[in-house]
């Protein structure tokens, strides 16, 4: 049973890496607007939500429906934050190749969430919640950011990328505590 877990987890990153590398090298080479990073932005918020709270409804680990709960309180935050800076700027979101691939791998992911036994739901969604945060994370700081021409996203991108990282930390550090 370790060795499925192991496995399992191993495709999972392999996946991940694929789905960024894939990712990351479309949106270096086109450009984006302003209305295509909030778009991003709020696409991970949701994303992130969405898993959250199949972990409050699935789980029955108490640390892990406290860290969703953490997590689901974040996206709520950063999610609000967003649609107001929308408003402000009156920006209205555009999908873009980004939003789409986030989109598809949130549809997979989801399945897989669902379809979970209990002794394996835990590992399965921190390991989703690692992985949505490194290629938020990255995409941020190597894309966005230096692509946001409002001064106003770009600050708000900035101000974002540190608590992006610090979901990331909890989400690591769940990830350590549950795969002993």
């Amino acid at each position: 049973m370790g060795n499925n877990k192991g496995r399992i987890k191993k495709i999972a990153i392999v996946i991940s890496g694929l789905f960024f590398l894939f990712t990351s090298a479309f949106a270096q080479q086109m450009e984006l607007n302003d209305p295509q990073i909030i778009s991003v932005v709020e696409t991970v918020n949701r994303i992130g939500e969405k898993y959250d709270k199949i972990a409050l409804d699935k789980s029955s680990d108490k640390k892990v429906k406290k860290f969703a709960q953490a997590m689901v309180d974040s996206h709520t935050d950063l999610f609000n934050q967003t649609l107001a800076l929308e408003e402000e700027l009156i920006l209205s979101t555009q999908t873009n190749v980004i939003t789409r691939s986030l989109l598809k791998h949130e549809s997979e992911n989801v399945k897989l969430l669902l379809s979970r036994e209990q002794e394996k739901f835990n590992i399965t969604y921190v390991d989703n919640v690692v992985n949505l945060h490194e290629e938020a994370v990255s995409v941020l700081k190597d894309i966005l950011i230096p692509q946001a021409r409002n001064k106003k996203l770009k600050k708000f991108l900035a101000k974002i990328s540190p608590l992006w990282e610090q979901n990331l930390k909890a989400a690591k550090k769940m990830q350590g505590e549950i795969s002993k």
